[in-house]
């Protein structure tokens, strides 16, 4: 078994990678609220976070023989994609497409973040990574 998947769980940078993506992104949606109208106040705190998860993702970064330089470029190129999730889902709603209708979808509020969850009768066990409250809404014909 190799060092990385006994140690730390990560067999790749690539896996390393998607766990400092999604950080970044629950950081996101847990402070998007507050920066309703202050977009680039917000584009900045996100850019503020990357540090701080990096440190919090360190023994990740050794792990899987990653440069703190290497996941700091990473997860800054991943801000725009998330800017343009708030923007979309957040800020606003975005049309969805189902078949024959078009409806809208925006996101009220996040209610949790990393919810435990369990279910003995299925034997599943884990956790929930965000739950929103969502309004959908007919979309208007374009």
């Amino acid at each position: 078994m190799d060092r990385n998947k006994a140690v730390h769980g990560y067999e790749s940078k690539a896996a390393l990678r998607g766990t400092l993506a999604h950080c970044l992104f629950q950081k996101a949606l847990t402070i998007a609220p507050s920066y309703v109208n202050r977009r680039e106040d917000m584009r900045r705190c996100l850019y503020d976070a990357v540090g701080l998860i990096l440190r919090e993702n360190i023994s990740g970064l050794y792990a899987a023989d990653m440069k703190e330089a290497e996941a700091c470029e990473f997860l800054q190129s991943t801000i725009k994609g998330i800017m343009q999730f708030v923007d979309s889902y957040l800020y606003g709603s975005k049309a969805i497409n189902s078949g024959k209708s078009s409806r809208r979808l925006g996101v009220n509020s996040v209610l949790a973040i990393e919810e435990s969850i369990s279910s003995p009768v299925f034997g599943l066990k884990g956790k929930i990574d965000a739950t929103l409250k969502v309004s959908p809404s007919a979309a208007p014909p374009e």
